[in-house]
């Protein structure tokens, strides 16, 4: 099976071009300034867990598959890979590849990598390769992946984890190891020839580097972790391009005149429901957000239809959010091979909500607490409010509680939760996320690792044990269009919508990305060019 033959998820990028006037013009030769908010903790391929380092890593490092813009699976160090039994795949690695030290890239390399990388339980990297069992060497240019069972998303997994470094980088504590922790060696389109920690990184073109060669010849990063102070920097032309930038920095930027384009994330930020209890009443064994001994109405899809109907996505984006999201009516990214583009959003409508509450049984509404996890999700609290404020629009009698975060946690983790908010990045694994937010195993009595509502549902299970063991590419995606189309139906949470980055780019400058990286610079080049 080719590469193209994996289908993944979309998250078209969006990137600021023809900034602000303020911004010098760019010459030829002339070094790209970037401002960020941090630098790498360090230089490891796979130790990294902060998403500004790791997007600078990209530039440096290498993985076997990349996205491209549609979010499709293609070729990086490797070329092309195929799915040749439940358990195993082959894939075959790019030829005439050295590292920046020197060192080929070869079968051996991928082996020792991928090997160190998913027993390292420092790595994040890990958690994407579990499921791997062995890396044999089939020869210097081909491997075969053993995992433990049928991993149909593999190669999705391959995008996001296992940089490539050379055999002689080791978890050990070695001369070397630690060498590369200060100072990375990668086979990507640049190299790092300067870097004072927590100040400033310099990064020069790889001449050696098997793609194009990048148009900006050389990369001058400045670490400026206050987010008014990037935003001055650019304004004031001593940066071409800023990072990092929030709401409020976006704001100023706007008025500045600067005319920001949202950056799709991958993370869906939705509600979940206890679909589970029956009644009301304290944990565990009554749904502690309804009153005790009342039915809970959130048993009963047309009741999360309704609570569906009632949010304004678009108001809430633009009030709560200042318009840093895209509103989300499908739990999948837009584009995904699990987006389902024939079912159109069901509009906000706030009668067709109180019509499915009446028909429900619930003519008069009900009350309900809803548990606010604020602390990880960028302006929660703005957005419960709006929830909140949205479900006593159509009659429920919606109340906010907003514990410490630490005891909110604590309920999150025991399910002790009737309505509440999460957020899930895993949407560029369509597979893995349906399993995480509504996978469930009756029989065993266990749930998806994000399915907080406890949601189950047959058919559901059965469309995902179908994905898990379905090569055909249009077959899985029948499958994950069904998926859809039950989930329109059973509402098993509520998404509300996806966070965007931000990047701002001067007139100098222009950007047309190539693959999914947060920042890709490899795609800058001088305007015109």
């Amino acid at each position: 099976m080719s590469p193209a033959g994996w289908h993944g998820i979309v998250a078209r990028r969006w990137v600021v071009v023809g900034v602000v006037a303020l911004i010098g013009a760019a010459f030829s030769g002339a070094p790209l300034v970037v401002g960020v908010a941090a630098d790498p903790l360090d230089g490891s391929p796979s130790r990294t867990r902060d998403a500004t380092g790791s997007a600078l890593l990209d530039a440096v490092y290498e993985r076997l598959v990349d996205f491209d813009t549609d979010g499709e699976p293609i070729p990086a160090l490797a070329t092309s890979w195929e799915w040749v039994a439940p358990d195993r795949w082959e894939i075959v690695l790019r030829r005439d590849v050295r590292f920046t030290n020197g060192e080929a890239f070869d079968a051996e390399t991928v082996r020792r990598n991928l090997d160190l990388q998913r027993r390292d339980f420092r790595s994040p990297a890990r958690t994407w390769l579990q499921t791997i069992v062995t890396v044999e060497v089939l020869d210097d240019h081909t491997v075969a992946i053993v995992t433990d069972g049928p991993q149909p998303e593999l190669p999705h997994a391959l995008a996001w984890a296992g940089r490539m470094a050379p055999t002689v980088y080791g978890f050990d504590g070695s001369e070397y190891a630690e060498r590369l922790l200060r100072a990375p060696v990668g086979t990507g389109p640049f190299r790092v020839t300067a870097w004072e920690r927590g100040r400033s990184m310099h990064l020069e073109a790889n001449p050696d580097w098997w793609g194009p060669p990048p148009a900006a010849r050389t990369i001058d990063v400045r670490v400026l972790p206050d987010g008014a102070d990037r935003v001055a920097a650019f304004l004031a032309g001593a940066v071409d391009m800023v990072t990092d930038l929030g709401v409020d920095e976006r704001a100023v930027l706007a008025a500045a005149g600067a005319p920001l384009v949202p950056l799709p994330g991958q993370r869906l930020v939705y509600l979940v429901m206890d679909t589970h209890r029956a009644r009301g009443g304290a944990a565990p064994d009554g749904s502690p957000g309804i009153p005790a001994g009342a039915p809970n109405p959130l048993v009963d899809a047309r009741v999360r239809v309704a609570l569906y109907r009632a949010i304004d996505r678009d108001a809430l984006v633009r009030d709560a959010l200042g318009g840093a999201a895209v509103p989300a009516w499908q739990p999948m990214l837009p584009g995904s091979q699990a987006h389902h583009p024939g079912l159109e959003a069901a509009p906000h409508d706030p009668s067709a909500a109180r019509s499915a509450l009446a028909a429900a049984g619930y003519p008069d509404g009900f009350a309900v607490t809803v548990t606010g996890l604020v602390g990880t999700i960028p302006r929660a609290l703005e957005t419960l409010a709006f929830v909140v404020e949205s479900l006593r629009s159509v009659g429920i009698d919606a109340r906010l509680e907003t514990p410490p975060y630490a005891e909110a946690a604590r309920r999150y983790g025991l399910l002790e939760v009737t309505l509440g908010m999460v957020s899930w990045g895993g949407l560029t694994s369509p597979l893995k996320a349906w399993t995480a937010m509504a996978g469930s195993d009756p029989d065993a009595g266990t749930y998806g690792s994000q399915n907080v509502g406890r949601y189950s549902n047959r058919a559901v299970n059965a469309l995902l044990a179908h994905l898990r063991t379905e090569p055909d590419p249009d077959r899985r995606r029948a499958a994950f269009l069904e998926l859809a189309e039950v989930f329109l139906e059973e509402m098993p949470v509520i998404p509300l919508y996806l966070p965007t980055d931000a990047v701002a780019l001067g007139t100098s400058w222009s950007l047309s990305p190539t693959n999914l990286d947060a920042l890709p610079l490899r795609d800058v080049r001088p305007a015109g060019h």
